[in-house]
């Protein structure tokens, strides 16, 4: 069969319009998407929040005696807020792409994808609208979430957010989305039914914040742990959104304590500890890796990622085929 640009396009944009409408059309499984991280935030706000404050108390109880102490306080408050927003930002990517894959379980329950294959669209049109649907959901959920999480730090004041970083914070947005909905369309090529794909979101979501450093840091994990974390993408754009989201509030917490009276070098060492012990940066096995490295780890995941996609695309192809001589049959 010839392949007809123009018509694989205008098919693509049709199958796109087609699973936006289903899965807005689906009230629960968009409220369970926009739970997600709504649930993430809640959390932090009411229970992990005050523990990380401890932590990073404890780091300035030398201080006490100081005049500035509560302004010290407040700036690293602000660095606390903007450490765990950047981690939240990177489990609502991976959540949300997975509650996105909705459309195409219930496509291959029903049915559905049998029509599509037998039609005379190209398998690679398929695919790739499942993925820009994916990407689309994920993208415009993460965005209300970041905007969520600027109005909370606000509230809390200590917004120290410039443009360019803003913009630093879209980018890993972006790539992050991109590679989480890459990778969890792969995953739902071994889910058959919308149980058990219930099932595997509810225990991937507990999960996964954990996984990739989002509500603690690695260090604070065993030795093993925190080395398996390091072959989770998700781990890469969690570090990636924090270098963003933190750069403002670490020179804001720094001019606060110079200004309090403590020294540059006292304060520049007081940060540098918060840093590694937040692991503010990946250690891969005993590099720190800068934000080009962990951009290249996830552009790696990504393409790896893509290759196994492509698969899916041939798998698929042989799964359909053989449901529908069993129909024949």
């Amino acid at each position: 069969m010839k392949f007809n640009f123009k018509k694989e396009v205008s098919v693509f944009w049709a199958l796109v319009a087609r699973h936006l409408k289903i899965f807005f059309k689906n009230k629960l499984t968009l409220l369970f998407a926009l739970m997600v991280p709504a649930i993430t935030v809640v959390i932090y706000m009411v229970f992990l929040r005050s523990l990380e404050m401890n932590m990073v108390a404890e780091f300035l109880a030398k201080y006490q005696g100081m005049p500035g102490y509560n302004s010290i306080i407040s700036a690293s408050t602000g660095l606390v807020d903007s450490w765990m927003f950047g981690g939240l930002l990177g489990v609502s990517c991976i959540s949300v792409s997975l509650n996105s894959c909705y459309i195409i379980i219930r496509d291959r329950e029903s049915g559905t994808n049998r029509d599509f294959i037998s039609s005379p669209i190209s398998k690679r049109t398929i695919i790739a609208s499942y993925l820009a649907v994916n990407i689309l959901i994920t993208l415009l959920i993460n965005l209300v979430m970041l905007f969520i999480s600027l109005i909370l730090l606000a509230a809390y004041g200590n917004f120290h957010l410039s443009f360019v970083n803003f913009l630093g914070v879209l980018f890993v947005m972006l790539v992050s989305v991109v590679s989480s909905s890459l990778l969890t369309i792969f995953v739902t090529t071994f889910i058959k039914t919308e149980g058990i794909f219930n099932s595997i979101i509810a225990i991937f979501s507990a999960a996964i914040g954990f996984l990739i450093g989002a509500y603690m840091p690695l260090k604070m994990l065993p030795t093993a742990a925190s080395y398996i974390c390091l072959f989770f993408p998700g781990t890469y754009s969690v570090s990636m959104f924090r270098t963003f989201f933190m750069e403002d509030q670490i020179t804001n917490c720094f001019n606060v304590m110079v200004n309090s009276g403590v020294s540059s070098q006292e304060a520049e060492a007081t940060i540098n500890t918060i840093r590694k012990d937040f692991s503010y940066n990946v250690n891969f096995f005993g590099i720190e890796l800068n934000f080009g490295w962990m951009l290249l780890a996830l552009a790696v995941f990504m393409l790896i990622s893509i290759i196994l996609d492509l698969n899916f695309i041939s798998g698929t192809t042989k799964v359909f085929d053989k449901g529908l001589k069993r129909k024949k049959k």
